[in-house]
């Protein structure tokens, strides 16, 4: 699911296709407020640039993967590391680097597969 957005969104020219996009875990930013802003809100021909966006500038977007986590790791695999929280970000997931072979035996044994995607890694802003 992140990885098919990640893609999606990497081939976004213009605020026209940007406003199309539909992710299945990622919002776009620099297009939530258009609603309020009628008049300056950029054409759909208008080149869309993600790193332009100042949610990416600030550090706010892209989501981290440990916050997304919370919502998007199957309930089987609810007993893994623990939720935590840091002001002013929202809670994030945190599994202890130590006990990573724990992890993925707890995985193994459950039946997922866990693998480093460097493709993916690479797709980051």
């Amino acid at each position: 699911m992140l990885a098919s957005d990640l893609q999606a969104i990497r081939s976004l020219k213009t605020y026209g296709e940007a406003r199309r996009f539909s992710g299945q875990v990622l919002e776009l930013p620099g297009l939530s407020d258009e609603d309020e802003d009628e008049d300056e809100r950029p054409p759909d021909d208008a080149m869309y640039d993600l790193a332009a966006m100042s949610e990416v500038d600030d550090g706010d977007w892209l989501p981290r993967a440990a916050g997304l986590a919370l919502d998007y790791l199957p309930e089987e695999l609810d007993d893994i590391g623990e939720q935590r929280e840091r002001f002013p970000s929202s809670p994030y997931l945190y599994i202890n680097p130590a006990s990573e072979h724990e992890l993925k035996a707890k995985c193994d044994e459950r039946g997922f597969v866990l693998r480093r995607d460097d493709d993916l890694i690479g797709l980051l802003p």
